[in-house]
């Protein structure tokens, strides 16, 4: 049902997702139970489903993981107990308010890049990526754009 689009290698992958609407957090929280189900053999990488092009990029980190969402001029922190993080099409995911903060439309291809143990989505005007082990750290938006901008090879 779903086909390997980019496959990760032992540091990570840098792909790149089509525009549309997606959601960023934890697939076993987040999709659909049918779909959901679908996926229990996937490894990390980025996947297309073939009948109805909806995509899934999926990671999983050895051990529960926060991230940092930046959209709007504004942070959230996300956090996955599992480790598994996935950019996952809006159709897929439960159509639940608590998941609207973490909900965004792309309207250009977004660049996905993991190399363990970073992750980091930019899309427009969101990116999302590891929080850093230290936890009184903060970035600055000129510091977290650089280094998302460095990031993807801009």
């Amino acid at each position: 049902m779903w086909e390997l689009a980019c496959r990760a290698t032992d540091s990570g992958f840098v792909c790149e997702v089509p525009p549309g609407e997606y959601v960023v957090g934890n697939p076993d929280e987040m999709l659909f139970d049918g779909v959901r189900e679908t996926m229990t053999n996937l490894i990390s990488g980025a996947y297309e489903r073939f009948d109805d092009d909806c995509i899934l990029v999926l990671h999983t980190f050895s051990k529960e993981t926060n991230f940092m969402v930046y959209n709007a001029g504004s942070y959230q922190k996300l956090f996955t107990e599992s480790g598994r993080i996935a950019i996952m099409s809006n159709d897929i995911v439960k159509p639940l308010s608590e998941f609207d903060e973490f909900r965004f439309n792309c309207d250009t291809r977004a660049v996905v890049e993991f190399d363990d143990p970073t992750f980091m989505l930019k899309c427009g005007p969101l990116v999302v990526y590891t929080e850093p082990e230290d936890e009184d750290f903060e970035l600055s938006d000129e510091q977290m754009y650089s280094n998302a901008y460095q990031a993807v090879g801009y």
